[in-house]
């Protein structure tokens, strides 16, 4: 019965497809490179952009009971190599009775591309692609087909493209997020999923990627507390024994799309979640080797320099304090691993979508980490020598033999420190063992990273163990000064990684802020380690600690600026729309365009230009006034259309219109109303200023 609506609706169509040049097509496609340059060898996005008409829609993978599926046939260089499509989930709609899977509106369909490693920079490499597609409205198909290119020259490095930021990020919020490790079962005339989604949701829907073999459209039954998910089976001669495809939609009461998954599941495969199953033990070796080898990723390495200079420190010491120190060391590597994967499950089972190293996701934690890290580096320099109860918190505590020192406490955090920068790195055998854990329940999920974290500490608790391999270590002496500042260098390397994901979380800005938190603290240390000894008089060593305090606290909350800092780099620049979308969105910055500028002031639509540079810091703090609630709100209230001028780059068209204002230089804003009025405002920005210019316009 498919077949021959699908023919009827080629034979309908004919006519259209041999008359294509004289007949208005209902779709735009475009073809939209994420980068405006490519670098050899560099990965880059590109995406298939089909903008159809008000009443017409494309049709999915799956197009339902009648349809095609658009489809893209690539035209590359040579060399050039170029991943599946990425679908965005569709829209589940009835027509004619039937179901279809569709999009309206708009459609990217994203790619990957791989460049060959070698190319000639300032060449241009011309990316194509043939589109084909049906596109329907209440009462009529057209087939289509076109040709669609982009060119790009070859640079020395990935050039990102701001035109098309906006639609890139919009086109992956879209994309269904993975879900491995998911049971199918066929079941009398049902085919049920065993899945732990751990997700809220009213109705669940499943689109499958191949028609004719369950019940399409109806709403799936939920047993087990929403651990399985039965529908019904029409054709089970039709399922594919290797897999079953599919999106899982999760959708509100109304019945629209919230958290959608992607299913490839075997069916009738048997799930590993027990204790007795042979794959649950081979995860914990694997955990354990994962935990070993972490010692030697790059991102641990360097902070593990504390433990390789505390055990250099205790050759020759007793037994049974060597012994202790490795207990609490593996003490602080278990609980840390403990926390951190309670915190995952308990994040996930409340709805999150989070993985392991989750915490180094949030800029605070790692600006805190890399102080700290910071922090101890100073005093392996030698700026400032903590004191006995202090430095056992640290790990950098000097042995006092006589006084019979315990470095408990530093070997514990010692281990904690180690844990919080390893969780990000992955190596052999961890990235399988973790995935497989957090599809476990608690329990054994608990197990597997316990053999994780023993993995981790294993080296330094064997050690423990066999006193008598800490011999093997040369014997404290001058050489320490040295192996200690060399030790400081490796931390400060672990700093720099730091500071580089906290740039990369935040902005040009933010990072700024808190470079010069980390000024504050040195400073701070530095006081400290100048007149806290004990050889200056206690109103100087009490003033002292007054001064370190203050300016921790002051580096502190610079780090909390820092992370709450609205940063135009990490801002969302939205690309280039036609006036209609631009009043749709008023919240969103565009980039300058000053024939979008004519047009905007045609239609007496206001407009508030900001001519900025990241190098700019009064741009920035006035950036930081443009974008509180009560401006945005009056900005919004007043149908302003807010334009962004980048001028961290030279840019010819951005430098004739500040000179036409008389300016060589940013900050400058502009503020152009429905009427024709124009007012230059303040360099130097306040709510106040910006309110009351508002005000001004809509007079």
């Amino acid at each position: 019965m498919r077949k021959l609506s699908l023919l009827c609706i080629c034979l309908f169509a004919l006519p259209f497809a041999l008359f294509a040049n004289e007949v208005a097509s209902p779709v735009e496609t475009t073809l939209l490179s994420e980068v405006d340059a490519i670098r050899p060898g560099e990965p880059f996005w590109v995406a298939v952009q089909l903008d159809l008409e008000e009443g017409w829609h494309a049709y999915w993978k799956n197009p339902g009971a009648n349809g095609f599926p658009t489809e893209v046939k690539w035209n590359l260089p040579e060399g050039y190599q170029v991943g599946e499509l990425k679908w965005p989930y569709p829209e589940m709609i009835e027509l004619q009775e039937q179901l279809a899977y569709t999009y309206h509106g708009q459609l990217l369909l994203m790619a990957e591309v791989i460049p060959p490693s070698e190319l000639a920079e300032d060449q241009m490499q011309e990316i194509s692609a043939t589109v084909s597609w049906l596109v329907c409205s209440d009462s009529e198909c057209l087939p289509g087909e076109a040709k669609v290119t982009v060119e790009l020259p070859v640079s020395d490095k990935l050039v990102a493209s701001r035109a098309t930021l906006h639609s890139f990020r919009k086109a992956r919020r879209r994309i269904p997020l993975a879900l491995p490790d998911v049971l199918v079962e066929t079941k009398d005339q049902e085919l049920v999923l065993h899945l732990d989604i751990s997700s809220r949701y009213s109705k669940v829907y499943f689109y499958p990627e191949m028609s004719g073999v369950v019940e399409e459209g109806s709403e799936l039954a939920v047993h087990e507390n929403g651990k399985s998910f039965s529908m019904g089976l029409k054709d089970i001669s039709a399922l594919n024994d290797s897999s079953m495809k599919g999106l899982l939609v999760l959708a509100d009461e109304a019945g629209h799309p919230g958290t959608v998954f992607e299913i490839d599941a075997n069916p009738n495969a048997k799930a590993a979640a027990g204790f007795g199953d042979q794959s649950f033990w081979m995860a914990l070796l694997f955990a354990f080797l994962g935990g070993v080898i972490l010692n030697l990723m790059p991102c641990v390495l360097p902070v593990l320099s504390l433990k390789v200079f505390s055990l250099v420190k205790l050759s020759g010491e007793s037994r049974f304090k060597i012994l202790r120190h490795g207990l609490f060391f593996t003490a602080g590597v278990l609980i840390s691993f403990w926390t951190l994967a309670g915190g995952l499950l308990i994040l996930r089972a409340s709805g999150a979508i989070v993985g392991w190293g989750f915490q180094l996701q949030e800029p605070i934690f790692v600006a805190l980490l890399a102080s700290l890290i910071f922090i101890f580096a100073l005093s392996l320099f030698g700026v400032f020598e903590l004191g006995t109860s202090v430095s056992a918190w640290a790990g950098q505590k000097e042995s006092d033999t006589k006084k019979g020192g315990n470095d408990s406490l530093g070997a514990f955090m010692s281990g904690v420190l180690a844990t919080a920068v390893a969780t990000p790195c992955t190596g052999p055998f961890l990235g399988s063992a973790v995935g497989f854990a957090v599809t476990l329940p608690a329990l054994p999920a608990m197990m597997i990273f316990t053999a994780l974290g023993l993995g981790m500490a294993a080296p330094f608790l064997l050690i423990s163990l066999f006193p008598a391999l800490v011999r093997f270590f040369p014997r404290p002496g001058n050489w320490m000064i040295t192996f200690k500042e060399i030790m400081g260098f490796c931390m400060m390397a672990t700093v720099v990684w730091l500071v580089w994901v906290f740039g990369m979380q935040t902005g040009a800005s933010a990072l700024s802020l808190f470079l010069g938190a980390l000024l504050l603290f040195s400073l701070a240390f530095w006081v400290f380690g100048k007149w806290s000894t004990p050889i200056k008089k206690p109103r100087v060593r009490y003033a002292s600690y007054v001064v370190t305090l203050l300016l921790s606290c002051l580096s502190f909350y610079t780090i909390v600026k820092a992370t709450h800092l609205p940063s135009q780099d990490n801002f969302e620049l939205v690309a280039m729309l036609d006036v209609e979308e631009m009043q749709k969105n008023p919240t969103q910055w565009v980039p300058f365009s000053k024939e979008k500028l004519e047009e905007l002031r045609a239609k007496k639509i206001p407009v508030l230009i900001d001519f900025t540079a990241s190098w700019c810091l009064t741009c920035q703090t006035n950036f930081g006034v443009l974008e509180t609630s009560e401006v945005k709100q009056a900005l919004k209230d007043a149908g302003v259309v807010k334009m962004l001028a980048d001028w961290t780059k030279n840019d010819p068209e951005i430098t004739a219109e500040l000179k036409k204002h008389g300016r060589s230089s940013v900050p400058l804003y502009v503020l152009y109303g429905p009427n024709g009025e124009e007012e230059i405002l303040p360099q130097l920005l306040t709510k106040g200023v910006v309110i009351d210019a508002l005000q001004k316009i809509e007079q």
